[in-house]
């Protein structure tokens, strides 16, 4: 795939959000900008990229988050030249509350209901999804849980979104972010979705049987962006 487009009024848009929106600082994000990509339709158009790529050692698909913008984070240097992430490990996506993405990047990891993040809060389970009350029996609610497809994560039970005023567009939004990730091949078990979608197929491109990936091993994930989809109200 070829790099960013400079001149992308939208990744500017989803860049200006996270700045200005959430406050993030620009030193979580990795300055040479030819990590950064945006997936318009009109950027993806241009590229002429395919839709659907396999990444890792054994190989595995995962669909590109059309429709977002990815602003690349720091990755620590061993976790690419020793783990070889971003070769060898399998590629996800994690849908969030926007209110939650300065947690995670404190933290540095993905954080599970029950955990306590910096300031003392507890994170509770959300709603939408499976929980302690309604889930199948025997089923492990208090994982990490991630997606091949970004049609997955978009769902307002993971991608939460969150209404945004542009000041350099003077139109409202709403913003739903995810991350993209890399996974350790093998760390991780593939399920049936989880947000009651009975058979309704979410995306053509994977079974609802096998659509969720979840694990316990969180230093089996490795945060490498942070996509950013804005719609216009």
């Amino acid at each position: 795939m070829a790099g960013l487009d400079a001149h992308c009024e939208y990744h500017k848009k989803c860049r200006r959000f996270l700045k200005n929106g959430l406050k993030l600082s620009e030193s979580i994000f990795r300055r040479d900008t030819r990590y950064d990509m945006c997936f318009c339709s009109h950027c993806h158009k241009a590229r002429g990229d395919r839709e659907v790529y396999q990444r890792g050692h054994p190989q595995e698909k995962y669909v590109l988050p059309l429709g977002w913008a990815r602003i690349s984070l720091q990755v620590q240097k061993h976790k690419i030249e020793g783990l070889k992430a971003d070769r060898n490990w399998h590629v996800a996506f994690h849908g969030t509350d926007p209110k939650l993405v300065q947690p995670i990047l404190d933290a540095g990891m993905l954080l599970c209901p029950g955990d306590i993040i910096l300031g003392g809060e507890e994170l509770t389970q959300r709603e939408g999804h499976f929980d302690e009350h309604h889930k199948p029996s025997g089923f492990d609610t208090l994982q990490i849980f991630a997606s091949p497809s970004i049609k997955y994560v978009d769902s307002r039970a993971y991608a939460t979104p969150e209404r945004w005023h542009d000041r350099v567009t003077g139109k409202q939004y709403d913003a739903q972010v995810a991350f993209q990730l890399w996974m350790r091949p093998g760390a991780y078990e593939r399920g049936r979705e989880t947000l009651g979608c009975g058979d309704d197929r979410i995306d053509p491109e994977f079974d609802n049987e096998t659509i969720e990936w979840f694990t316990k091993e969180r230093p089996a994930i490795v945060l490498y962006g942070l996509n950013v989809k804005l719609t216009e109200k």
